[in-house]
């Protein structure tokens, strides 16, 4: 390889320096082949990632709306705790702020499932302020429902309730949760189950 060959980008693979010593080190364990397949595999990566964010500039706050509602339509924030899975409450709450706060929308263990625009990304304020208190009321849902599991006032791991009405609170933090996301999209018709009502799963 001449020298300019070697200096060239499409040559390079641009690491920190204790990295590049151990790829350095280790031809053996990082051959020309794995390098150029990590390169590609990350230039890939990127570029979609580019592409999502072009897509998103252009995205009026309507399509941004429909996407975000893909993360708000969580069987956690309507489903009477009877058929919730209490165990899951937690996380599910905490990867619709992520998803929100980021556009990373991930299933239960952590995979990511999709990229969509973050509200962030909304252009008008009033649909940015209603997207922020959904995002400080999802955060006190995650809470009242940790107190309430510290409490033993609802069994972790199932839906029963040790009180009849241990949930209200939670449930009317759900309530507001949700009309404050129909507030912006009226098409939007979840409202929280109860203790009692079928059992309906989107």
């Amino acid at each position: 390889m001449t020298p300019a060959q070697r200096k060239s980008a499409t040559n390079g693979i641009w690491l920190c320096q204790n990295h590049a010593k151990q790829i350095d080190d280790d031809p053996v364990q990082f051959t020309v082949e794995k390098l150029e397949h990590a390169k590609a595999e990350h230039e890939a990566r990127i570029a979609a990632e580019l592409r999502a964010g072009r897509r998103s500039l252009t995205a009026t706050d309507e399509d941004i709306l429909a996407a975000l509602e893909t993360v708000i339509d969580r069987p956690a924030l309507y489903e009477p705790f009877a058929y919730c899975r209490n165990a899951y409450f937690g996380k599910a709450v905490s990867d619709v702020i992520e998803a929100l706060n980021t556009g990373i929308h991930r299933l239960r263990d952590g995979t990511e499932i999709k990229r969509i625009p973050s509200r962030h990304q909304l252009k008008t304020k009033r649909n940015r302020d209603v997207l922020e208190g959904i995002v400080e009321m999802l955060g006190e849902a995650r809470g009242l429902h940790a107190s309430l599991v510290a409490d033993g006032l609802i069994a972790d791991g199932c839906g029963c309730t040790k009180t009849p009405d241990a949930c209200a609170p939670l449930d009317d933090v759900r309530a507001k949760i949700l009309a404050a996301f129909r507030s912006l999209r009226p098409t939007f018709a979840r409202t929280v189950g109860r203790a009692g009502d079928p059992e309906t799963r989107a």
